[in-house]
């Protein structure tokens, strides 16, 4: 493959193959320059382990079956970017962080484990989450992972900071087919945003605690147009919750829809 230091970043040219392999150190963003007729890869060998931050942004790229372990979370960031069969794990020391951080246009995630971000059981309320959504993201595809052991949400849309400008700051998400369980505080969060589809997750064991009411799912700070479509969410504390239907006068949650689910 064609890897070369460019500045603080290392690049990937479009229709270059990368390998790696052994323990790699993640600190400068890998930057990948495919194309649609094109792309670019970067594939993880068995034994490989990244640590650090690890950051892959660009266009038209394929991370496949990378191994990331005790780092600062994955974070890819760019427009059509796929990431699948990759196994994600963080540190206890993991606060405001996700283990797999999603920021672009045109992304899917596939077939990932991402967990132990986090500390499930800390005194405060962490939000270390396992795939985050953040703010300006749209046409996201979250599908078959699945996501446990994280301080803060399971999979989470995220547009932090929360103000006016950021009513539609996270659009067009599909999340399906997923399981999220056993972390601190929900298996599936939405917060102000818009066009969003939960469809056919498995989420449990998520149960009150110092961060948490124990929802399986549930959406806040006016979030619009979201549907819940034959979710199985069981042995939470609580099935599809609501929290803080208007945020600092911004409008009021509207257009849910809950068809389907399946609710022990």
């Amino acid at each position: 493959g064609d890897v070369r230091g460019v500045g603080v970043h290392v690049a990937i040219a479009a229709g270059q193959v990368v390998t790696l392999g052994g323990t790699v150190v993640g600190k400068y963003p890998v930057v990948c320059e495919g194309t649609a007729t094109n792309p670019c890869w970067l594939m993880g060998s068995p034994g490989l382990r990244l640590t650090g931050e690890i950051i892959i942004k660009g266009t038209y790229g394929f991370v496949d079956r990378i191994t990331v372990a005790g780092a600062h979370g994955l974070h890819l960031s760019g427009d059509h970017l796929v990431i699948r069969y990759s196994d994600i794990s963080g540190t206890l020391t993991d606060r405001q962080t996700a283990g797999l951080g999603l920021s672009g246009t045109n992304i899917v995630a596939y077939k990932n484990t991402v967990h132990h971000h986090g500390d499930v059981n800390a005194p405060d309320d962490q939000d270390a989450h396992g795939i985050s959504v953040s703010r300006g993201s749209r046409a996201i595809w979250i599908l078959e992972n699945e996501c446990w052991a994280n301080s803060g949400d399971g999979i989470n849309c995220n547009p932090y900071p929360y103000d006016a400008s950021g009513l539609n700051a996270i659009s067009y998400v599909f999340i399906g087919g997923n399981v999220s369980h056993d972390n601190k505080q929900t298996g599936i969060w939405a917060k102000q945003s818009t066009d969003i589809i939960v469809s056919e997750n498995e989420v449990y064991g998520h149960h009150a605690s110092n961060s948490s009411r124990g929802d399986g799912m549930g959406y806040q700070y006016s979030t619009n147009r979201i549907w819940y479509l034959k979710n199985t969410i069981h042995d939470n504390d609580v099935g599809i919750g609501v929290s803080e239907a208007f945020d600092n006068g911004n409008g009021p949650i509207s257009g849910c829809f809950i068809v389907g689910n399946t609710i022990l």
